[in-house]
């Protein structure tokens, strides 16, 4: 299947270092010059077009990866055909735009691609469901179909949540090497702690969540007192307001046309 991206940023380095690229070959736009000068370095298989029409042309898989607005400017001046998988990840642009946009496309998605789809094991909220999606992709990342286009606006606000998670993850493994003198072996338990705990999780049964924090919350434990501690401070409130405001924002900019 050959594959084609429009938009060459950083999630586009991370979506064509997710593929098999044996099986797929991929064409991507020059720009940004350089993340495709990094992807060719990388494997010079790859293909660079000059223009987003070349890429369209060569390709029976077109993902766009570009800002909104840039798409706005971008896109009219592309012809696709019927036979083309279109799949964007674009924020703030309705289905209904990019329907518009691509036609006679039609098979024409969008996905929510997290920078660690280059390992494998992210999740994708598609929808409408994609056969390209699933077949490129699923092989290694869990793709999950959706009901309607607005059931993925609160999927794009979990997704800012990463990096505050890290946040916190961050000042976890800093407290712990001050207290050892060692930063790396400080975030080398970090890291591992929660990747195996989260690892874990990894299960097709609901209510995962629920049964890990009764195995750690034992009344007065160590996870306990200190889950007890940071709920008291109103932290877990303050972060549902901020899912809260990122979901208004993500509806407000029309992704659910």
């Amino acid at each position: 299947m050959n594959v084609g991206f429009i938009g060459t940023g950083r999630i586009t380095r991370r979506l064509v270092r997710g593929l098999d690229h044996r099986e797929h070959p991929i064409t991507i736009t020059r720009r940004s010059e350089s993340v495709s000068s990094e992807l060719v370095a990388e494997d010079p298989a790859i293909e660079v077009a000059q223009t987003a029409q070349e890429v369209v042309n060569r390709s029976e898989v077109v993902f766009v990866c570009l800002a909104a607005d840039v798409a706005r400017e971008v896109l009219p001046g592309v012809s696709f055909s019927p036979g083309h998988a279109v799949i964007s990840v674009m924020a703030g642009f309705p289905l209904a735009e990019l329907r518009s946009a691509v036609s006679p496309a039609t098979e024409v998605g969008v996905t929510i691609p997290m920078p660690v789809i280059e390992q494998g094991g992210c999740p994708l909220p598609v929808y409408p469901a994609s056969q390209a999606l699933e077949t490129l992709y699923g092989p290694r990342n869990p793709v999950i179909p959706v009901a309607n286009e607005s059931a993925l606006e609160p999927f794009w606000a979990v997704s800012g949540t990463m990096a505050s998670v890290l946040e916190e993850l961050r000042t976890v493994s800093a407290w712990l090497g001050e207290r050892i003198g060692d930063a790396d072996a400080a975030e080398r338990y970090v890291t591992h702690l929660f990747g195996a705990q989260l690892s874990d999780l990894q299960t097709e049964t609901a209510g995962r969540l629920d049964t890990a924090l009764q195995d750690l919350s034992i009344g007065g434990g160590l996870n306990a007192t200190l889950r007890d501690r940071i709920e008291g401070s109103g932290h877990y409130d303050e972060l549902r307001a901020g899912l809260d405001a990122l979901y208004d924002r993500v509806r407000s900019q029309g992704n659910s046309g």
